[in-house]
């Protein structure tokens, strides 16, 4: 079988957001190109992959990074293609090369930076082409994406049918790893509940260039009001990274890990989502010591 009939097999079965969908495309393209023609379900080899994992850098100048996301891109696809197609053998997923990629200091709005970034979306002007106040979609995402942790991919897709508002829980599926997950909130209710008004399917209603858009107005605003500062790199997922560190610093990083949705230990959490100023916040003192 062809593996890029597999991949529109997968696009229909899984609906992936364009930059996925993109990556995925990409990756067996130059797979092809490696090959020196189409990729089968044939090819799905450890000797294959491996080989052009580390052809890669060389032909396309691209660091670690890129290969490692082609790589990622490729298992998920062989994985599909032994899992419900049966076309192919089961992935050897620790014997594929993953080069190394240097690790990033990680940093995360602090709590007094998050609060400048609320103030000033509460009172933000202008509305969205939709109709829905900037303040209103604004301090949603905001108190949402900082209680819950969630991507911003899914909070892009998340619809009303996934939100309980009684239990103050979002309930839905994740887009990276496929994974059930459950996130509780509290502030966010007012600003949720407002924004339900407006009558859409999902709850914030706006492509990815669409948020980034009125987030970088935000930030400008915040920077005038309070001499808020971004650093390169700090951006939609950010909010995620600041969810990690303030679990890790009341519960520890396994509660971190679990917060975040992550199912293969703490590790992840750790190294891209706790930011490296964080400190670990002291159990209390024992009833014996209180007295």
């Amino acid at each position: 079988m062809q593996l890029m009939k597999a991949l529109e097999t997968l696009r229909l079965e899984f609906p992936l957001e364009k930059v996925t969908s993109d990556q995925y495309a990409l990756a067996l393209k130059r797979l092809e190109a490696f090959l020196g023609r189409e990729a089968t379900a044939l090819d799905l080899t450890m000797e294959t992959i491996n080989a052009f994992l580390i052809d890669m850098p060389g032909k396309y100048e691209v660091g670690n990074t890129t290969v490692r996301n082609h790589r990622s891109a490729i298992i998920r696809l062989w994985r599909y293609c032994h899992d419900t197609l049966e076309v192919a053998p089961d992935c050897p997923t620790r014997r594929i090369r993953r080069p190394k990629v240097d690790k990033a200091v990680v940093r995360a709005w602090t709590l007094p930076e998050l609060d400048q970034l609320l103030s000033s979306a509460e009172d933000l002007p202008g509305q969205l082409k939709c109709g829905v106040p900037a303040r209103v979609f604004m301090t949603a995402w905001l108190w949402l994406g900082y209680e819950t942790g969630l991507r911003p991919s899914d909070l892009r897709e998340l619809t009303w049918r996934a939100v309980d508002f009684e239990q103050r829980t979002v309930a839905f599926v994740q887009h990276k790893t496929g994974g059930a997950h459950t996130a509780m909130f509290d502030q966010a209710l007012p600003s949720l509940q407002e924004l339900q008004l407006f009558g859409f399917d999902r709850v914030f209603p706006l492509c990815k260039w669409g948020v980034g858009r009125w987030e970088s107005i935000l930030y400008a605003r915040a920077a005038k009001l309070f001499g808020f500062t971004r650093l390169k790199g700090m951006g939609i997922g950010t909010l995620r990274k600041t969810h990690a560190t303030e679990i890790y610093r009341q519960h520890g990083i396994a509660a971190s890990a679990e917060s975040l949705g992550h199912r293969s230990g703490s590790r992840t959490a750790m190294d891209h989502y706790v930011d490296a100023r964080a400190i670990r916040r002291p159990l209390p003192p024992s009833p014996r010591k209180r007295a």
